[in-house]
């Protein structure tokens, strides 16, 4: 089961967080952030209260499309994946530290199966 937390709310988008039978990876990774790198969480945290209240950035050094409707937030080696939804609602899939030169194939493919879930849940 699905369901979706809010982690931000602004004047362009909501933003919030998808979450699969009461756990939320996204929430775990922040908080693994904010006690393991604080100025990673410091960061992160910043982007999506901006994104919320301006906008996405235009800058695909802080956010950019992965293709089949998937989007990353990036910030530094923090990446937190995400899709739309109706009424300018961002819901975030998961969160990782990126080590390589592009996002592995893997976590866009966990992206995509999660915002699939969710999709046939919600839209039904």
């Amino acid at each position: 089961m699905t369901d979706v937390i809010q982690i931000r709310a602004g004047r362009s988008f909501i933003i919030k967080a998808l979450s699969i039978s009461g756990t939320c990876h996204v929430l775990e990774f922040m908080d693994f952030l904010e006690q393991s790198n604080p100025a990673e969480y410091i960061g992160i945290s910043a982007l999506l209260e901006r994104s919320a209240d301006n906008g996405l950035p235009h800058n695909d050094h802080k956010c950019r499309s992965l293709g089949d409707k998937l989007f990353e937030f990036k910030y530094k080696h923090t990446r937190l994946l995400f899709f739309y939804t109706a009424g300018q609602i961002i819901i975030c899939t998961h969160g990782f530290w990126k080590q390589g030169q592009k996002t592995p194939r893997k976590e866009i493919n966990k992206a995509k199966e999660l915002r699939k879930r969710y999709l046939e849940e919600h839209n039904g």
